[in-house]
């Protein structure tokens, strides 16, 4: 019976002792796992302001380097850009586009063209034009054709088309971009291109079809107008414009009253995946 006792004792021993053990692992399972979520927690700290930093350089990189912005004044691009903008005064309404240089331009971009040597527009007492924003709607060897397309009263109404050196014609959406119908009123005299370009739409002795007038594009010029076609001073008034003196194409329009990280994040989607601090005076 004594060994029996002694051998009873010893079990209950090794059983109290491995109780004791799972108790102690037991409480020691939260200590072991609070590092490793102390861990995890900082890691993803640190992975957050990681990609927030980052995020914040691209930022001031594509901002300031890549595009630069520009706020838009007047009407001239209407509906386009400051499609609130309720008149050549109103300052508050206007959009800002971002715009950068690019080798050539394409029908259909919309560019910032310096006018700071005067070389388009005269600068007046109250008139100085150091930029204008328009649409391309013609390159280089592409010609530009204008067609009388009817009549109401004094006003003459005409339509454009474009083919390029192969004779290829090109859609130009003018449904799409442009704001109303365009015209011009009749009269004696006409400045600029329309010099050619209205006599023959307003030749009432000529047959519909033969009153056009058709402008081959210069190499290294381009042919520009403004959506507001019947409110804008463009290539119809002081000619082709010079492919050095075009600063940039449009590539993000901000408008009035939109969220700018949204618009810029945008931007940068349009950057990346393919597909705009000067003050622009707008000229109409």
């Amino acid at each position: 019976m004594g060994n029996f006792d002694e051998i009873d004792e010893q079990l209950d021993k090794q059983l109290d002792e491995l109780s004791s053990m799972s108790t102690e692992n037991h409480e020691e399972k939260p200590t072991t796992k609070q590092p490793k979520y102390e861990q995890k927690t900082n890691s993803w700290l640190f992975h957050f302001l990681h990609v927030f930093g980052i995020v914040i350089l691209i930022f001031f990189f594509f901002y300031g380097v890549y595009y630069t912005p520009i706020g838009v004044l007047g009407t001239s691009m209407q509906p386009t850009i400051n499609q609130k903008v309720i008149s050549e005064e109103d300052s508050v309404n206007n959009d800002t586009v971002l715009y950068r240089k690019a080798d050539s331009y394409n029908i259909e971009d919309i560019v910032i063209i310096s006018n700071e040597r005067d070389q388009y527009i005269a600068k007046t007492p109250t008139q100085d034009i150091d930029f204008m924003i328009k649409r391309v709607v013609a390159r280089p060897g592409d010609t530009i054709t204008f067609h009388y397309s009817g009549s109401e009263g004094s006003k003459i109404y005409y339509v454009i088309s474009v083919k390029d050196a192969n004779g290829i014609s090109i859609n130009l959406n003018e449904e799409t971009n442009t704001k109303e119908s365009m015209y011009f009123v009749k009269s004696g005299s006409y400045s600029g291109y329309f010099k050619h370009i209205a006599p023959n739409l307003a030749n009432e002795t000529l047959p519909d079809e033969y009153r056009k007038t058709s402008i081959t594009i210069t190499e290294g010029k381009y042919f520009v107008m403004g959506d507001n076609r019947n409110n804008s001073g463009d290539s119809r008034q002081f000619g082709q414009v010079a492919y050095d003196d075009i600063c940039g194409s449009v590539r993000i329009i901000i408008k009035n009253g939109e969220n700018v990280w949204f618009a810029l994040l945008k931007a940068l989607k349009q950057s990346l995946f393919g597909s705009y601090n000067l003050r622009l005076k707008e000229y109409l």
